[in-house]
Protein backbone atom coordinates (compact mmCIF):
# COMPACT_ATOMS: atom_id res chain seq x y z
CA UNK A 1 0.00 0.00 0.00
CA UNK A 2 2.85 2.36 0.85
CA UNK A 3 6.60 2.26 1.29
CA UNK A 4 8.19 2.84 4.68
CA UNK A 5 11.27 5.05 4.68
CA UNK A 6 14.16 3.15 6.29
CA UNK A 7 11.61 0.44 7.19
CA UNK A 8 9.98 2.83 9.67
CA UNK A 9 6.40 3.96 10.27
CA UNK A 10 6.30 7.76 10.39
CA UNK A 11 3.45 10.18 11.17
CA UNK A 12 3.40 13.92 11.60
CA UNK A 13 1.44 16.73 13.19
CA UNK A 14 1.67 19.81 10.98
CA UNK A 15 -0.22 22.75 12.53
CA UNK A 16 -0.25 26.30 11.25
CA UNK A 17 0.56 28.93 13.93
CA UNK A 18 -2.26 31.17 12.71
CA UNK A 19 -4.54 30.70 15.74
CA UNK A 20 -4.68 28.98 19.10
CA UNK A 21 -4.83 25.17 18.85
CA UNK A 22 -8.30 23.71 19.30
CA UNK A 23 -9.80 20.32 20.05
CA UNK A 24 -9.71 19.23 16.39
CA UNK A 25 -6.01 20.09 16.09
CA UNK A 26 -5.17 18.24 19.28
CA UNK A 27 -7.13 15.17 18.23
CA UNK A 28 -5.07 15.02 15.04
CA UNK A 29 -1.85 15.28 17.07
CA UNK A 30 -2.91 12.59 19.55
CA UNK A 31 -4.02 10.10 16.88
CA UNK A 32 -0.89 10.74 14.79
CA UNK A 33 1.20 10.06 17.90
CA UNK A 34 -0.83 6.93 18.61
CA UNK A 35 -0.23 5.58 15.09
CA UNK A 36 3.54 6.08 15.29
CA UNK A 37 3.95 4.60 18.76
CA UNK A 38 1.72 1.59 18.04
CA UNK A 39 4.07 0.69 15.19
CA UNK A 40 7.32 1.49 17.04
CA UNK A 41 7.70 4.38 14.62
CA UNK A 42 8.47 8.07 14.65
CA UNK A 43 6.23 11.08 15.35
CA UNK A 44 7.27 14.40 13.78
CA UNK A 45 6.13 17.94 14.59
CA UNK A 46 6.27 20.26 11.59
CA UNK A 47 5.24 23.93 11.60
CA UNK A 48 3.41 25.07 8.47
CA UNK A 49 4.07 28.80 8.44
CA UNK A 50 4.47 29.60 4.72
CA UNK A 51 1.66 32.18 4.92
CA UNK A 52 3.63 34.68 7.00
CA UNK A 53 0.78 37.23 6.99
CA UNK A 54 -1.32 34.99 9.24
CA UNK A 55 1.24 33.40 11.55
CA UNK A 56 2.39 34.57 14.98
CA UNK A 57 4.93 33.44 17.57
CA UNK A 58 2.17 33.60 20.18
CA UNK A 59 0.35 30.77 18.42
CA UNK A 60 3.59 28.86 17.84
CA UNK A 61 4.40 28.94 21.56
CA UNK A 62 0.85 27.75 22.29
CA UNK A 63 1.41 24.68 20.08
CA UNK A 64 4.53 23.75 22.03
CA UNK A 65 2.82 24.46 25.37
CA UNK A 66 -0.28 22.34 24.68
CA UNK A 67 1.65 19.34 23.31
CA UNK A 68 3.87 19.45 26.37
CA UNK A 69 0.82 19.71 28.69
CA UNK A 70 -0.69 16.64 27.04
CA UNK A 71 2.68 14.80 27.24
CA UNK A 72 2.69 14.31 23.45
CA UNK A 73 6.41 14.50 22.76
CA UNK A 74 7.68 14.48 19.14
CA UNK A 75 10.70 12.42 18.14
CA UNK A 76 11.67 15.20 15.73
CA UNK A 77 10.61 18.83 15.51
CA UNK A 78 11.70 22.47 15.76
CA UNK A 79 12.76 22.07 19.41
CA UNK A 80 14.05 18.49 19.19
CA UNK A 81 15.88 18.73 15.85
CA UNK A 82 16.38 15.63 13.70
CA UNK A 83 17.63 14.34 10.37
CA UNK A 84 14.92 16.23 8.42
CA UNK A 85 15.66 19.72 9.77
CA UNK A 86 14.44 22.34 9.37
CA UNK A 87 10.95 21.59 10.70
CA UNK A 88 9.78 25.16 10.02
CA UNK A 89 8.37 25.42 6.48
CA UNK A 90 9.43 29.04 5.99
CA UNK A 91 13.02 27.77 6.25
CA UNK A 92 12.62 25.03 3.60
CA UNK A 93 12.21 27.14 0.45
CA UNK A 94 15.16 25.57 -1.42
CA UNK A 95 13.64 22.10 -1.03
CA UNK A 96 10.31 23.28 -2.44
CA UNK A 97 12.07 25.01 -5.35
CA UNK A 98 13.76 21.73 -6.20
CA UNK A 99 10.39 19.94 -6.43
CA UNK A 100 8.89 22.80 -8.43
CA UNK A 101 11.70 22.40 -10.95
CA UNK A 102 10.90 18.68 -11.20
CA UNK A 103 7.28 19.51 -12.09
CA UNK A 104 8.41 22.13 -14.64
CA UNK A 105 10.74 19.63 -16.30
CA UNK A 106 7.91 17.12 -16.61
CA UNK A 107 5.51 19.74 -17.99
CA UNK A 108 3.24 19.80 -14.92
CA UNK A 109 3.82 23.39 -13.77
CA UNK A 110 3.28 26.69 -15.58
CA UNK A 111 3.25 30.42 -14.90
CA UNK A 112 -0.13 32.07 -14.32
CA UNK A 113 -0.17 35.85 -14.95
CA UNK A 114 -3.77 36.46 -13.90
CA UNK A 115 -4.12 39.07 -11.16
CA UNK A 116 -6.30 38.54 -8.12
CA UNK A 117 -8.76 41.09 -9.50
CA UNK A 118 -8.96 39.31 -12.85
CA UNK A 119 -9.54 35.95 -11.15
CA UNK A 120 -12.28 37.47 -8.98
CA UNK A 121 -13.97 38.87 -12.08
CA UNK A 122 -13.84 35.46 -13.80
CA UNK A 123 -15.39 33.79 -10.74
CA UNK A 124 -18.23 36.31 -10.61
CA UNK A 125 -19.04 35.66 -14.27
CA UNK A 126 -19.03 31.91 -13.63
CA UNK A 127 -21.42 32.34 -10.71
CA UNK A 128 -23.73 34.47 -12.86
CA UNK A 129 -23.85 31.65 -15.43
CA UNK A 130 -24.57 29.07 -12.73
CA UNK A 131 -21.13 27.48 -13.11
CA UNK A 132 -18.83 26.40 -10.27
CA UNK A 133 -16.33 29.23 -9.64
CA UNK A 134 -12.85 27.93 -10.40
CA UNK A 135 -9.72 28.60 -12.44
CA UNK A 136 -10.07 27.29 -16.01
CA UNK A 137 -6.41 27.11 -17.09
CA UNK A 138 -6.45 30.47 -18.86
CA UNK A 139 -2.62 30.62 -18.77
CA UNK A 140 -1.76 26.95 -19.26
CA UNK A 141 -1.22 27.19 -23.02
CA UNK A 142 0.14 30.73 -23.29
CA UNK A 143 2.66 30.99 -26.15
CA UNK A 144 6.35 31.50 -25.43
CA UNK A 145 6.58 34.95 -27.05
CA UNK A 146 3.76 36.36 -24.90
CA UNK A 147 5.18 34.74 -21.78
CA UNK A 148 8.60 36.28 -22.46
CA UNK A 149 6.94 39.66 -23.08
CA UNK A 150 5.18 39.49 -19.69
CA UNK A 151 8.41 38.49 -17.96
CA UNK A 152 10.33 41.32 -19.63
CA UNK A 153 7.65 43.78 -18.49
CA UNK A 154 7.98 42.47 -14.92
CA UNK A 155 4.39 41.26 -14.83
CA UNK A 156 3.78 39.31 -11.62
CA UNK A 157 2.85 35.64 -11.75
CA UNK A 158 2.40 32.50 -9.68
CA UNK A 159 3.26 28.91 -10.51
CA UNK A 160 0.36 26.47 -10.88
CA UNK A 161 0.29 22.69 -10.87
CA UNK A 162 -1.09 21.34 -14.14
CA UNK A 163 -3.42 18.50 -13.26
CA UNK A 164 -3.10 15.40 -15.42
CA UNK A 165 -6.24 14.07 -17.10
CA UNK A 166 -8.16 11.08 -15.81
CA UNK A 167 -8.40 9.90 -12.23
CA UNK A 168 -6.24 9.46 -9.18
CA UNK A 169 -6.76 7.54 -5.95
CA UNK A 170 -5.50 7.12 -2.39
CA UNK A 171 -6.00 4.45 0.23
CA UNK A 172 -7.86 5.68 3.31
CA UNK A 173 -7.67 3.77 6.60
CA UNK A 174 -11.45 3.72 7.06
CA UNK A 175 -12.92 4.41 3.65
CA UNK A 176 -10.62 2.18 1.66
CA UNK A 177 -9.84 3.28 -1.91
CA UNK A 178 -10.94 6.87 -2.61
CA UNK A 179 -11.14 7.60 -6.34
CA UNK A 180 -11.01 11.20 -7.60
CA UNK A 181 -12.07 12.39 -11.05
CA UNK A 182 -9.55 15.16 -11.74
CA UNK A 183 -11.88 16.90 -14.17
CA UNK A 184 -13.73 18.11 -11.06
CA UNK A 185 -10.67 19.99 -9.78
CA UNK A 186 -8.78 23.10 -10.88
CA UNK A 187 -5.04 23.62 -11.35
CA UNK A 188 -3.81 24.51 -7.89
CA UNK A 189 -1.35 27.33 -7.03
CA UNK A 190 2.14 26.19 -6.07
CA UNK A 191 3.39 29.67 -5.16
CA UNK A 192 1.89 32.97 -4.04
CA UNK A 193 2.42 36.37 -5.62
CA UNK A 194 5.31 37.05 -3.21
CA UNK A 195 7.08 33.86 -4.30
CA UNK A 196 6.40 31.86 -1.13
CA UNK A 197 5.06 28.35 -1.50
CA UNK A 198 1.46 27.40 -0.75
CA UNK A 199 0.44 25.14 2.10
CA UNK A 200 -0.78 22.45 -0.29
CA UNK A 201 2.51 22.13 -2.17
CA UNK A 202 4.85 22.52 0.82
CA UNK A 203 2.76 19.98 2.72
CA UNK A 204 3.14 17.45 -0.10
CA UNK A 205 6.90 17.98 -0.46
CA UNK A 206 7.54 17.67 3.28
CA UNK A 207 5.50 14.46 3.53
CA UNK A 208 7.68 12.99 0.76
CA UNK A 209 10.97 14.25 2.17
CA UNK A 210 10.19 13.15 5.73
CA UNK A 211 9.00 9.71 4.70
CA UNK A 212 5.50 10.08 6.14
CA UNK A 213 3.74 6.70 5.90
CA UNK A 214 0.33 7.80 7.21
CA UNK A 215 -1.15 11.27 6.65
CA UNK A 216 -3.71 11.91 9.40
CA UNK A 217 -5.82 15.05 9.05
CA UNK A 218 -9.38 16.35 9.01
CA UNK A 219 -12.12 15.43 6.58
CA UNK A 220 -12.06 19.00 5.23
CA UNK A 221 -8.72 18.23 3.54
CA UNK A 222 -10.07 15.59 1.13
CA UNK A 223 -9.98 18.01 -1.83
CA UNK A 224 -6.33 18.81 -1.03
CA UNK A 225 -5.68 15.08 -0.98
CA UNK A 226 -6.92 14.77 -4.59
CA UNK A 227 -4.42 17.40 -5.82
CA UNK A 228 -1.56 15.96 -3.79
CA UNK A 229 -2.37 12.44 -4.97
CA UNK A 230 -1.94 13.68 -8.55
CA UNK A 231 1.45 15.16 -7.56
CA UNK A 232 2.53 11.75 -6.26
CA UNK A 233 1.40 10.26 -9.57
CA UNK A 234 3.22 12.62 -11.93
CA UNK A 235 6.46 12.47 -9.91
CA UNK A 236 6.13 8.66 -9.63
CA UNK A 237 6.38 8.61 -5.83
CA UNK A 238 4.68 5.96 -3.70
CA UNK A 239 1.81 7.34 -1.64
CA UNK A 240 1.28 7.13 2.11
CA UNK A 241 -1.84 5.75 3.73
CA UNK A 242 -4.39 8.48 4.52
CA UNK A 243 -6.79 8.82 7.44
CA UNK A 244 -9.33 11.62 7.06
CA UNK A 245 -10.64 12.26 10.54
CA UNK A 246 -14.37 13.09 10.80
CA UNK A 247 -15.41 16.62 11.62
CA UNK A 248 -16.19 17.34 15.30
CA UNK A 249 -19.61 19.00 15.66
CA UNK A 250 -21.79 20.32 18.48
CA UNK A 251 -25.01 18.70 19.73
CA UNK A 252 -26.92 20.36 16.86
CA UNK A 253 -24.64 18.91 14.23
CA UNK A 254 -22.91 22.22 13.52
CA UNK A 255 -19.15 22.60 13.24
CA UNK A 256 -17.59 23.61 16.56
CA UNK A 257 -16.68 27.28 16.75
CA UNK A 258 -14.78 29.58 19.09
CA UNK A 259 -18.07 30.30 20.89
CA UNK A 260 -18.41 26.65 21.99
CA UNK A 261 -16.97 25.69 25.37
CA UNK A 262 -14.06 23.34 24.87
CA UNK A 263 -13.35 24.35 21.26
CA UNK A 264 -10.13 25.88 22.57
CA UNK A 265 -7.98 23.56 24.64
CA UNK A 266 -7.37 26.56 26.91
CA UNK A 267 -11.04 26.36 28.01
CA UNK A 268 -10.42 22.88 29.39
CA UNK A 269 -7.11 23.85 30.97
CA UNK A 270 -8.79 26.80 32.69
CA UNK A 271 -11.46 24.45 34.07
CA UNK A 272 -8.74 22.11 35.37
CA UNK A 273 -9.63 19.05 33.29
CA UNK A 274 -6.98 16.34 33.42
CA UNK A 275 -4.80 15.95 30.30
CA UNK A 276 -5.18 12.17 30.65
CA UNK A 277 -8.96 12.52 30.42
CA UNK A 278 -8.82 14.76 27.35
CA UNK A 279 -6.52 12.32 25.53
CA UNK A 280 -8.78 9.42 26.53
CA UNK A 281 -11.87 11.26 25.27
CA UNK A 282 -10.38 12.37 21.95
CA UNK A 283 -9.26 8.83 21.12
CA UNK A 284 -12.58 7.35 22.24
CA UNK A 285 -15.07 9.55 20.37
CA UNK A 286 -16.21 8.29 17.02
CA UNK A 287 -15.19 4.68 17.73
CA UNK A 288 -16.47 1.90 19.98
CA UNK A 289 -14.06 0.23 22.38
CA UNK A 290 -14.84 -2.46 24.95
CA UNK A 291 -13.09 -0.53 27.72
CA UNK A 292 -13.71 3.22 27.67
CA UNK A 293 -11.15 4.36 30.25
CA UNK A 294 -7.53 4.04 29.13
CA UNK A 295 -4.24 5.92 29.18
CA UNK A 296 -2.24 6.75 26.07
CA UNK A 297 0.20 3.95 26.92
CA UNK A 298 -2.69 1.51 27.29
CA UNK A 299 -4.11 2.70 23.96
CA UNK A 300 -0.73 2.05 22.34
CA UNK A 301 -0.26 -1.42 23.85
CA UNK A 302 -3.84 -2.40 22.89
CA UNK A 303 -3.32 -1.00 19.34
CA UNK A 304 -6.47 1.12 19.46
CA UNK A 305 -5.46 3.03 16.32
CA UNK A 306 -5.87 -0.22 14.41
CA UNK A 307 -9.43 -0.54 15.74
CA UNK A 308 -10.49 3.06 15.04
CA UNK A 309 -13.24 3.26 12.44
CA UNK A 310 -14.73 6.75 12.55
CA UNK A 311 -17.31 7.71 9.92
CA UNK A 312 -19.28 10.90 9.25
CA UNK A 313 -19.16 13.60 11.90
CA UNK A 314 -18.46 13.24 15.63
CA UNK A 315 -20.51 14.95 18.33
CA UNK A 316 -18.50 16.77 20.98
CA UNK A 317 -20.27 15.69 24.17
CA UNK A 318 -19.17 17.60 27.28
CA UNK A 319 -21.21 15.29 29.54
CA UNK A 320 -19.21 12.33 28.28
CA UNK A 321 -15.99 14.28 28.78
CA UNK A 322 -17.06 15.11 32.36
CA UNK A 323 -17.74 11.43 33.05
CA UNK A 324 -14.34 10.39 31.69
CA UNK A 325 -12.67 13.16 33.67
CA UNK A 326 -14.36 11.89 36.84
CA UNK A 327 -13.08 8.36 36.21
CA UNK A 328 -9.57 9.72 35.80
CA UNK A 329 -9.78 11.72 39.02
CA UNK A 330 -10.78 8.50 40.79
CA UNK A 331 -7.71 6.83 39.29
CA UNK A 332 -5.36 9.37 40.87
CA UNK A 333 -3.61 8.52 44.10
CA UNK A 334 -4.54 10.80 47.01
CA UNK A 335 -1.04 12.31 47.00
CA UNK A 336 -1.13 13.01 43.27
CA UNK A 337 -4.61 14.49 43.61
CA UNK A 338 -3.49 16.81 46.45
CA UNK A 339 -0.52 17.93 44.37
CA UNK A 340 -2.80 18.86 41.47
CA UNK A 341 -5.23 20.96 43.52
CA UNK A 342 -2.84 22.41 46.08
CA UNK A 343 -1.66 25.59 44.31
CA UNK A 344 -5.11 26.74 43.23
CA UNK A 345 -6.59 25.85 46.64
CA UNK A 346 -3.96 28.00 48.36
CA UNK A 347 -4.63 30.80 45.89
CA UNK A 348 -8.37 30.76 46.66
CA UNK A 349 -8.49 29.93 50.39
CA UNK A 350 -5.04 30.80 51.68
CA UNK A 351 -2.96 28.76 54.14
CA UNK A 352 -6.10 27.84 56.14
CA UNK A 353 -6.67 25.07 53.58
CA UNK A 354 -3.46 23.20 54.44
CA UNK A 355 -4.98 21.37 57.42
CA UNK A 356 -7.79 20.06 55.20
CA UNK A 357 -5.31 18.95 52.53
CA UNK A 358 -3.54 16.87 55.18
CA UNK A 359 -6.78 15.03 55.98
CA UNK A 360 -6.29 12.23 53.45
CA UNK A 361 -9.49 10.40 54.32
CA UNK A 362 -11.56 13.51 53.62
CA UNK A 363 -9.53 14.34 50.50
CA UNK A 364 -10.03 10.81 49.17
CA UNK A 365 -13.83 11.17 49.62
CA UNK A 366 -13.77 14.51 47.78
CA UNK A 367 -11.61 13.04 45.02
CA UNK A 368 -14.03 10.20 44.37
CA UNK A 369 -17.03 12.55 44.12
CA UNK A 370 -15.49 15.19 41.81
CA UNK A 371 -16.14 15.60 38.08
CA UNK A 372 -13.30 18.13 37.79
CA UNK A 373 -10.45 19.51 39.86
CA UNK A 374 -12.26 22.85 40.06
CA UNK A 375 -15.24 21.07 41.61
CA UNK A 376 -12.89 19.38 44.08
CA UNK A 377 -11.53 22.77 45.13
CA UNK A 378 -15.09 24.05 45.50
CA UNK A 379 -15.92 21.06 47.74
CA UNK A 380 -13.01 21.96 49.99
CA UNK A 381 -14.77 25.22 50.80
CA UNK A 382 -17.66 23.29 52.37
CA UNK A 383 -15.39 22.15 55.18
CA UNK A 384 -13.83 25.46 56.15
CA UNK A 385 -15.05 27.07 59.41
CA UNK A 386 -14.08 30.57 58.33
CA UNK A 387 -17.21 31.50 56.39
CA UNK A 388 -17.66 35.21 55.74
CA UNK A 389 -20.90 36.89 56.83
CA UNK A 390 -20.48 39.86 54.52
CA UNK A 391 -23.62 38.78 52.68
CA UNK A 392 -25.64 38.14 55.84
CA UNK A 393 -28.84 39.66 54.40
CA UNK A 394 -28.58 37.52 51.30
CA UNK A 395 -28.07 34.40 53.43
CA UNK A 396 -31.11 35.15 55.61
CA UNK A 397 -33.19 35.79 52.49
CA UNK A 398 -32.20 32.44 51.02
CA UNK A 399 -33.03 30.63 54.23
CA UNK A 400 -36.37 32.42 54.59
CA UNK A 401 -37.32 31.57 51.01
CA UNK A 402 -36.37 27.93 51.46
CA UNK A 403 -39.39 26.21 52.97
CA UNK A 404 -37.52 22.99 53.33
CA UNK A 405 -34.68 24.45 55.48
CA UNK A 406 -36.36 23.81 58.84
CA UNK A 407 -37.70 20.43 57.72
CA UNK A 408 -34.22 19.50 56.58
CA UNK A 409 -32.73 20.21 60.01
CA UNK A 410 -35.58 18.37 61.79
CA UNK A 411 -35.11 15.29 59.63
CA UNK A 412 -31.35 15.26 60.03
CA UNK A 413 -31.09 12.49 62.62
CA UNK A 414 -27.37 11.88 62.96
CA UNK A 415 -26.06 8.66 64.41
CA UNK A 416 -22.74 9.12 66.23
CA UNK A 417 -21.63 5.64 65.22
CA UNK A 418 -21.19 6.54 61.53
CA UNK A 419 -18.95 8.89 59.57
CA UNK A 420 -20.50 12.41 59.64
CA UNK A 421 -19.41 13.37 56.13
CA UNK A 422 -20.67 10.16 54.53
CA UNK A 423 -23.92 10.34 56.52
CA UNK A 424 -24.48 13.96 55.45
CA UNK A 425 -23.68 13.22 51.82
CA UNK A 426 -26.09 10.28 51.66
CA UNK A 427 -28.79 12.15 53.58
CA UNK A 428 -28.61 15.12 51.20
CA UNK A 429 -28.82 12.82 48.20
CA UNK A 430 -31.97 11.13 49.59
CA UNK A 431 -33.50 14.41 50.76
CA UNK A 432 -32.98 16.07 47.37
CA UNK A 433 -34.52 13.13 45.56
CA UNK A 434 -37.54 12.99 47.87
CA UNK A 435 -38.21 16.72 47.51
CA UNK A 436 -37.46 16.89 43.78
CA UNK A 437 -34.50 19.23 44.27
CA UNK A 438 -31.00 19.42 42.84
CA UNK A 439 -28.37 18.21 45.29
CA UNK A 440 -26.24 21.31 44.72
CA UNK A 441 -29.17 23.53 45.85
CA UNK A 442 -29.49 21.59 49.10
CA UNK A 443 -25.75 21.81 49.67
CA UNK A 444 -25.85 25.55 49.03
CA UNK A 445 -28.62 26.19 51.55
CA UNK A 446 -27.02 23.94 54.15
CA UNK A 447 -23.70 25.69 53.72
CA UNK A 448 -25.33 29.11 54.22
CA UNK A 449 -27.30 27.91 57.27
CA UNK A 450 -24.07 26.70 58.83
Amino acid sequence: MFKKKNNLFVSRFAPSPSGFPHIGNMRTAIISYLYAKENDGKFILRIEDTDTTRTSNIYLEAIYKYLDWLSIFPNEGPLQGGSNASYIQSERGDIYSNYLNKLIEKGYAYRCFKTIEELDEIREKQKALGLPPRYERECSNINTDLENKYLKEGKSFIWRFKLPSGTTFVEDKVKGKILYDLSNFADSPITRQDGTFTFLFANFVDDVEMGITCVIRGEEHTSNTAIQSAMYDVLEIEKPLFYHLPLIVDSNGKKLSKRDFGFSLQDLINENYLPEAIINYLILIGSAFKNEIFSISEAISNKLFTEMKSYGSICYDTKKLDWINKQWIKRLSVDDFIERIKDKSLEIYGSIILDLLNNKKLINDIKNESASLNQSIEFLGYFLNDFSLKNKDEIQKDIKNSDFAVNFINEFNFNNDVDLYLFTKNFIKQYASKNNLEEKIVWKILRKIL
